[in-house]
């Protein structure tokens, strides 16, 4: 019994002293928790107030920025202001500068059109007095030439008649000699040229166009008909086809009465 009462005794003692602790323990825990809340509400606070100053910072901040956004607004706009007016002025100078160039200008093309009209009455002048110097030269040449051409008539007239004289007897010889000649040219051609073809197509001459002879001055042959000698003429073969002699002057078309 007695070493129950002991351990009881214990018991109760340890219980006792647990409970002590405890009550340490918890007042330590409600001393840390006070302090603790004390601390948070001081940091709280702290907070509060560095919050409040940061944003009375950046109140200030955005205020001074304003002013300062305010204060360059103005000065650009007194910048804008003194710039549009030099622009203004400058725009006026120019103007002042093209009028009076515009007035400079009219008073120039004025004095030119004077000088032009007084050179021109001058010269208008000058022109008259040539023109009827001119007028008074050509008449006397004219007059000149007139006499020196109605010699000049008088004189071919003169030798005309002469000549005329002279032709009218040499005229009756020489047409009894040509009579004489072509009537021996036509006994010769009938002769000659009777019955004959042509050198180049070998066909007969005829009375058709295209197949009357063909007479060559230069070497005086009549051997080929006409439109032979216009094909051959026309390809630059200008010679005679029966002896090659070189054709200054174009075949003739002789009559067919000569030689038909």
């Amino acid at each position: 019994m007695l070493q129950v009462k002991e351990r009881t005794s214990k018991l109760e003692i340890d219980k006792e002293r647990v409970q002590l602790e405890q009550q340490k323990h918890n007042q330590d825990l409600q001393r840390r928790r006070m302090k603790y809340e004390e601390e948070k509400r001081s940091r709280k606070e702290q907070f509060y107030q560095r919050e409040e100053e940061i944003r009375k910072r950046l109140e200030e901040y955005k205020q001074t920025l304003q002013r300062e956004r305010q204060q360059k607004a103005q000065e650009a706009a007194t910048v804008r202001h003194g710039i549009n007016e030099a622009i203004r002025q400058h725009e006026a100078k120019l103007a002042e500068e093209r009028q009076l160039e515009a007035m400079e200008e009219m008073k120039l093309e004025a004095q030119l059109r004077a000088e032009m009209e007084m050179k021109l009455f001058e010269l208008e002048q000058k022109r008259q007095v040539n023109e009827k110097e001119m007028q008074g030269r050509q008449q006397e040449q004219l007059k000149k030439l007139k006499m020196e051409s109605l010699k000049e008539k008088e004189e071919f007239l003169k030798q005309t008649i002469n000549q005329q004289e002279l032709l009218m007897k040499e005229m009756g010889d020489a047409v009894k000699e040509t009579q004489s000649l072509k009537q021996k040219l036509e006994e010769i051609a009938k002769e000659e040229y009777h019955g004959l073809e042509c050198v180049v197509c070998l066909e007969e001459f005829g009375q058709d166009p295209d197949r009357q002879r063909a007479h060559y001055k230069d070497c005086d042959h009549a051997n080929v008909c006409i439109g032979c000698a216009k094909d051959m003429w026309k390809s630059n073969k200008r010679k005679c086809p029966y002896c090659n002699t070189p054709a200054k002057h174009m075949p003739a078309k002789l009559p067919p009465k000569i030689y038909m």
